[in-house]
This record gives C-alpha cells, sequence and structure tokens, in this order.
C-alpha cells in the first residue's frame, strides 16, 4: 500500500493509490472491513485524537476521519486499529482537517462524499477531485479516472490516467490495462507491456500492484485478451491462468 494521500504527523493512516483500487484508494484504498470495534489499547488512542482534534489538531482530525472513512487506522510499523466505518464523522472530521488546513484530507474527504446516496455530495467530491488534480495531486488524478470509468467514459478516464504521467506519478497498472484493452485509446500490446514491465520492477509499486503485473504480463504472453468490463479500478489477471 502506497502512502498516498496520507494525513501526516504521528500515527497517520496510509490511502491506498489505487483508491478502493490498488485501494482504493486508489484511490481510496482497498478498504478493510471491520466487523469489530476498537481494542481498548485502541479506544485509547482514538480517545486521544478526539481530544487532540477538539483542541483544533488538524492532523488528529484527518486521522480520525480517515479511520472511520475506510474502517482502520494505520499505526506506526503498519500495525492497524479497526475502526467502525462511519460516513457521518468521516465527513464531519475531514471538514475539520481541511477548513484547518490539511490540504492531504481532501481527497479522502472528497471520496466520502462520492459514496454518499445525494446529487450534491458527489458532485461536491467530484470537484474537489478536479481541484487537487488540477494543483498537482495524482491520487486525486487516479481517484478521477476511476470515477469516469465508473460513469462509463473511457475517454476522461484515460485523459486522467495520462495527466498521472504528467505529474510524475504514473498510475502503471490502469495505463497498461487501457493500452493492453483499448480502453478510451487504440490498443497498443507492446506499450502495455513496458508499463506492466515498469510497474513490476518499480521499488514504488506495492506488492498488489506487482502481483497484477505479473498476471497481466502473463496474460500478454499467453495472448490472452485483457478486457474491461464495468470499471477499470475492478480489472485483474485472469485467474484461470
Amino acid at each position: 500500500m502506497n502512502a498516498k494521500n496520507a494525513i501526516s504527523g504521528a500515527n497517520a493512516p496510509a490511502a491506498d493509490s489505487r483508491r478502493a483500487t490498488r485501494a482504493g484508494t486508489g484511490g481510496a484504498p482497498r478498504r478493510r472491513k471491520s466487523e469489530t470495534g476498537p481494542s481498548d489499547d485502541g479506544r485509547s488512542i482514538l480517545r486521544n485524537l478526539r481530544a487532540r482534534a477538539a483542541r483544533g489538531d488538524g492532523v488528529a482530525s484527518g486521522q480520525l476521519g480517515f479511520a472511520f472513512a475506510y474502517g482502520f487506522l494505520l499505526l506506526e510499523g503498519l500495525e492497524s486499529v479497526p475502526v467502525r466505518r462511519n460516513a457521518k464523522r468521516a465527513e464531519f472530521w475531514l471538514r475539520r482537517a481541511v477548513s484547518s488546513g490539511r490540504r492531504d484530507a481532501i481527497c479522502a474527504l472528497a471520496d466520502v462524499l462520492l459514496s454518499g446516496r445525494s446529487e450534491e455530495s458527489a458532485a461536491e467530491g467530484l470537484r474537489l477531485l478536479r481541484q487537487e488534480a488540477r494543483r498537482g495531486d495524482c491520487f486525486a488524478a487516479q481517484n478521477l479516472a476511476i470515477v469516469h470509468s465508473e460513469r462509463g467514459n473511457p475517454r476522461r478516464c484515460l485523459f486522467w490516467l495520462e495527466r498521472t504521467e504528467k505529474l510524475g506519478d504514473p498510475d502503471l497498472i490502469h495505463l497498461g490495462i487501457a493500452r493492453a484493452a483499448g480502453y478510451g485509446c487504440r490498443r497498443d500490446l507492446k506499450r502495455a507491456r513496458r508499463l506492466f514491465e515498469k510497474a513490476l520492477s518499480s521499488r514504488w509499486s506495492a506488492q498488489a500492484e506487482k502481483e497484477d503485473a505479473r498476471g497481466f504480463l502473463d496474460m500478454l504472453e499467453r495472448n490472452r485478451e485483457i478486457r474491461v468490463e464495468g470499471s477499470i479500478g475492478r480489472c485483474h489477471p485472469d485467474p484461470g491462468l
């Protein structure tokens, strides 16, 4: 899991850059669904965060918002504390974090708003992602690509995927999928192969990304067609290989 869109500071959570995807991920993040609440130690940590957030600590507000949004609080050393997801609390604390100047909480807030039921909240979430992507936030651009794919717009999806390249932090897996599948562009298997190979060798790729890259390379080697059915964020190598 990459530390993009992390709420920086001690005990800061990290969001996977594939949203519910890579997250993701992401951009939320492949989200971990918590079946139980935090332990006694976890509750103590959350109480401490709430006290700090109530005093105006933007980092603590962001951490609380992230925890309620994604169901876990990531501690130092990648240890995590499960937290029951609560969209209303997530939005409340993430808005507090953003209003205190924490721009690193904006993408998480947008993710929560896009997951809401009202058209107004979804429109606000999309606006926030565009705002951050235009300011150079790769995670926001990756999230926008996934959103447009979920809405059935391959060309806009590809536009934002290519923007991640221009911003210097390309979403290699999804770019490779798009080129291999001809998703929003002409099919280009050679370029797709290069993108998957780069993802496989990159020290910045998470283990799940490396596994996907290896799987897609195997599909290309065996002349298996890579297709996007539904969202590009839910496209993974054929498990039948």
